[in-house]
Order: C-alpha cells, then sequence, then structure tokens
C-alpha cells in the first residue's frame, strides 16, 4: 500500500511513515500543500493522509484539488480545527478525520493494516498473483513483494505458467478446488495460500522457493548421475514419484521412458503396491541414513527380480517428501559378474575411442601412400594388406564401442513368427547352400515381448556362430519358441561340431573367442543383449551340435485377456 503523508509537523509524519513501513506499505512524506498535489497527481498514492493546516495551501485545498484524481482513499488530521472544517474535509472527498493526537493504532485500523506486518527478508522482493473479484484488495497487501491482480480464472492459469510466481493467493472460495489442481500441473512447484494473512503467506514463499531449491539441486543431480554406469532412480514427494532414471537403470528394469514418466514408485514395486521399495524411502526419510536390503522389483513384462536396493536421503532437512535417491544392483551372485562388466565397459569405451582415431589416421596415411605407389605392384600390394588389417582393427573397435554402449530395448509385444522369420533369413543369407536354416513354433500366434530390432540381432549373432563352426556343412540351425509357463523360450540349435567342454564355461567372457579373426565379443553382447530385455541365456548340454536357450518374460496378462 502506497500512502502519501502530507504535515509540515516533519517529526511527526516521519514517525507516521516508520509506523506504516513497518507495516509493509511504502510511505513518503511532504511538508506543503502544493508539494503533496504535485507528489500525488505523480505517484497516485493509494492514500492520501493529509493535515488541514499546511503553509502554502491548505489541507482543505488539497483535497479540492485531488478529490477527482485517481486517488484510493483520503484521509485528513487536525489538532485543533473547528468541526466546520472538519465538516467541509468530509463534503470535499476525505472519509474521515482523525483528531491529533490519535493513537497509531486507530491509524492502523483506519487504514487496514492491523491483520499485516513486514514480510521477513527471506521473502521480500517476491512476485505474488492474486485472484479477487475485489480490484481493492491490492491495497490491504504488504508493499514489500509485487502482486499480479487476476479477475479472470483462465488468464490466473495462463500466467502462472509463463510466469515463475512465489505463490498464488486465491481469494475466491469456490475456485479453489479447482485451481489449486490446475495450478499444480502448469507449476507443480508454487505454494497456493487461500487468504491475505500474512504469516500464511510467507509460509506459502518459503514453500516455493524450498521447492525450487530442490529442483536445482535435483537437475544437478541429474546432470551428474546420468551417465553413472549403475542403475540409479529418484524419488520425490509423498507417496513417491519417479523423478529421474539413468540408461543403466532401464537395461535392468526394461521400461521406456513413456512407460515412467509421470508414474509412482508402485511401478516397480512387486504388488503393484505399497511394498519394500515404499518402507527403505520411509526408512531413510525418517533416519536420515541410508536404507538397504534386498528386495523384489517388477520388470517390463510382470515379473519380479530380486534386487539389492539402497535408499538414500539426498536432502539433509529430512523432509516427509524429500527426494530420495535408490541404487538398484544384483544380489551378490550376480553383481561380480555385471560390476565386472560394467568396469570392463568402460575401459573398453576409452580405449576404443582412442584407438579409432588412430585408426582413421593411419587410414588416411595409407590412402595417400596407396594413391602414390600404383605404379609399384609390390608396395602397393603391401599397402593394400596394410588397409585390410587397419579395416579389421576398425571393426573390432566398433565391436568395442558396441559392447560398451547401454542397452535401453524399447519392448514390444511382437508376433514371434515376425522376429524368428526375420532372423532365419538373415542367416540363411550368409550361410552356404550346404546349411539349411529353418524355424520351428508350435503357436504361430504367440507373441513375445522384445525389441524386435535388438532381439533379432542376438538371434543372428547366434546363427552366424553356428554357420562359421559348421562351415560348409552339411548341416541344419533350427529357432525355435515356445511358451515355458510365465516365460518363452527361444532356442537356437544346430547340428555342427559343438562346443568343447573345457570350453563352455568360458564362452560368453568378454573377448573370449577361439577363431583367428574374433573379436571375442559376439556372445558377450548377445547375452549383454538379452539381460537387456530381463532374461537369461543358457548353452544347453546337447549330445549333437550347440544349443543355445533364451529365457525372456512373457507379456503380463491383463484383466479378462486370454492367457
Amino acid at each position: 500500500m502506497r500512502v502519501l503523508i502530507a504535515d509540515d509537523n516533519v517529526d511527526l509524519a516521519e514517525s507516521i511513515a516508520v509506523v506504516l513501513r513497518s507495516r509493509g506499505s511504502d510511505a513518503r512524506v511532504c511538508e506543503d500543500g502544493a508539494a503533496a498535489i504535485l507528489e500525488a497527481r505523480e505517484w497516485l498514492p493509494d492514500v492520501l493522509l493529509v493535515d488541514l493546516k499546511l503553509p502554502v495551501q491548505s489541507g482543505l485545498e488539497v483535497i479540492e484539488a485531488l478529490a477527482h484524481t485517481p486517488i484510493g482513499r483520503i484521509i485528513a488530521m487536525t489538532g485543533y480545527d473547528s468541526r466546520t472544517n472538519m465538516r467541509a474535509a468530509e463534503a470535499l472527498g476525505a472519509e474521515t478525520v482523525l483528531r491529533k493526537p490519535f493513537s497509531m493504532l486507530d491509524l492502523i485500523r483506519s487504514l487496514g493494516l492491523e491483520e499485516h506486518r513486514l514480510l521477513g527478508e527471506s521473502v521480500a522482493d517476491c512476485r505474488i498473483a492474486v485472484l479477487s473479484d475485489d480490484p481493492t484488495v491490492l491495497r490491504r497487501l504488504p508493499a514489500t513483494c509485487h502482486f499480479d491482480h487476476f479477475i479472470d480464472l483462465d488468464e490466473l492459469r495462463s500466467a502462472v505458467g509463463e510466469t515463475e510466481y512465489d505463490a498464488v493467493m486465491l481469494l475466491r472460495p469456490e475456485a479453489v478446488e479447482e485451481l489449486t489442481t490446475d495450478l499444480a500441473l502448469l507449476d507443480p512447484d508454487v505454494a497456493v495460500v487461500p487468504t491475505t494473512n500474512t504469516t500464511l503467506l510467507e509460509s506459502a514463499v518459503r514453500q516455493t522457493r524450498l521447492r525450487r531449491e530442490a529442483a536445482r539441486e535435483l537437475e544437478l543431480f541429474r546432470t551428474v548421475a546420468r551417465d553413472a554406469p549403475g542403475a540409479l532412480l529418484i524419488v520425490e514427494r509423498d507417496p513417491p514419484l519417479l523423478r529421474f532414471w539413468n540408461q543403466a537403470f532401464q537395461s535392468l528394469v526394461g521400461y521406456r521412458d513413456d512407460e515412467l514418466e509421470g508414474g509412482g514408485l508402485s511401478r516397480i514395486e512387486e504388488d503393484l503396491g505399497f511394498g519394500a521399495l515404499h518402507a527403505l524411502v520411509r526408512e531413510a526419510r525418517a533416519t536420515g541414513q541410508r536404507a538397504s536390503g534386498v528386495v523384489p522389483v517388477r520388470v517390463r513384462g510382470g515379473a519380479s527380480q530380486p534386487l539389492l536396493v539402497r535408499a538414500v536421503l539426498s536432502d539433509a532437512q529430512g523432509r516427509v517428501d524429500a527426494p530420495v535417491a535408490l541404487t538398484l544392483t544384483p544380489p551378490r551372485s550376480e553383481r561380480g559378474h555385471q560390476e565386472a562388466l560394467q568396469l570392463l565397459g568402460m575401459t573398453a569405451a576409452g580405449v576404443a575411442h582412442e584407438m579409432r582415431n588412430t585408426l582413421a589416421g593411419v587410414g588416411n596415411s595409407l590412402s595417400v601412400l596407396g594413391s602414390r605407389t600404383r605404379d609399384d605392384p609390390t608396395v602397393s600390394e603391401v599397402v593394400q594388406r596394410v588397409q585390410e588389417r587397419v579395416a579389421r582393427a576398425g571393426e573390432v573397435m566398433n565391436d568395442l564401442l558396441d559392447f560398451a554402449r547401454p542397452v535401453t530395448p524399447r519392448l514390444m509385444a511382437a508376433p514371434a513368427v515376425l522376429v524368428l522369420n526375420a532372423a532365419r533369413e538373415l542367416i540363411a543369407d550368409g550361410a552356404p547352400s550346404g546349411i539349411e536354416v529353418s524355424t520351428v513354433l508350435p503357436d504361430p500366434t504367440l507373441r513375445i515381448l522384445v525389441d524386435p530390432v535388438r532381439m533379432q540381432m542376438a538371434l543372428v549373432n547366434l546363427g552366424n556362430n553356428a554357420v562359421q563352426a559348421m562351415g560348409e556343412g552339411p548341416g541344419t540351425i533350427t529357432l525355435s519358441c515356445s511358451r515355458a509357463g510365465d516365460f518363452v523360450l527361444i532356442c537356437v540349435e544346430d547340428d555342427g561340431p559343438g562346443v568343447p567342454e573345457p570350453l563352455r564355461a568360458r564362452i560368453f567372457d568378454p573377448f573370449f573367442t577361439t577363431r583367428a579373426r574374433g573379436s571375442g565379443l559376439g556372445l558377450a553382447n548377445v547375452r549383454k543383449l538379452v539381460e537387456a530385455h530381463g532374461g537369461t541365456i543358457r548353452l544347453l548340454d546337447s549330445p549333437v551340435g550347440a544349443s543355445f536357450a533364451i529365457r525372456l518374460p512373457r507379456r503380463p496378462v491383463l484383466h479378462g485377456a486370454p492367457p
């Protein structure tokens, strides 16, 4: 509220100004009537507090000169004027005349400031959106903040969507419930207060600023953690909502971004309710300490996978809705393998990146050298052989980068017949005429929950290995798919020489190969792709040839849908 005080008693005027400023008003002082008229016409105060006895121009002349200007209210003061002048002041436009000496409480009540006090420094200079049918409400609000007044609900919604307000005051009771929900979608951090009470307004502003600070911290945490090799999930609010996850988490549980976005922690609970994961989050918030345990986590496809989950509070204030970071890893029996692969992948990525740049430089130099030695067959042949070896090294580097790159499959319920037939055709295209490739599907309508392209890559890799083991043939490779309880079983079998017993335990290890030109990453990549689908792969005991079995979760059965 802006108050202009016109009084030649400067000490009294300044005392009044100090009291009004302590109540959140912006107060100015003028010592004579002429200066008050000029200041009021330029500043347009909400209230003019004018003494009837003023030099240059009297208080009555000031009131008369300003009676038709857009000044909100005029309150007169006098110490010894007659009742005639007091009535004249009211007739000219003053709403009341205060007798000096008057109590400051009477003045505060006259201005409607008795319920307001100065907002604390921690919430000063804030911006508040106000919804009210009363355009004069802003005059009763503290002047330490900037207030935007709205009457129309849609205009308020639009403004909140475009402006970062510190709080929203909803002073129309019938609109509170509807708008609170809408505003939470437009700006989930802004706090809503349905009153002009200053204490509640302070609390709302602080709440908004705490939420925004937490959001900034969360974004910083996301930037740091986005490329973390371990599976990471951050939840916020109560009940917990999924706020951030990295690629390693998606690879572990198999969900796409659009399936996690906006979801709650129940999305990955085993029973889709408030289970063991919620309990860990509550424990971390209540104690401020790390909470951990092996709990079942629901992965894509409806199956549950036991994982070691650690919950760490990311907000030292211990709020009930504070962000909590969850790290998820396989239990100890599997964790050594996963951690070794992660470390190996990071190392491989660094080596491959440097080597590929080096090989590119060598390849360019060989191209230049080859163009200058075309007339010398001996040198040209040597250059060509070196170029072939460089190209082969480049292929190995590409395999390394593929192995190091995180896998986030885009799962869908794909017809098994299409996935297997596409893989069969690709295998057959690269096989000699003496090798026959076929598919067996007991149920042609069976659908499997996979990323079709990536699963085809895995099957083709297995098939190509079989082709290389059988040489020119003759031989057969069979791809089959069938149901096995809550899972589907995909098998790739051949009648070639098989895998020698001493090598069976090592065939999925990265860089293990028995071929002179192999990178040793083919089966390691197959295992990585299968595990990204939430499945497993094994080399089965077989009297003839090699038999690989991939076990994948089935699509969850919906209510009323056939199994």
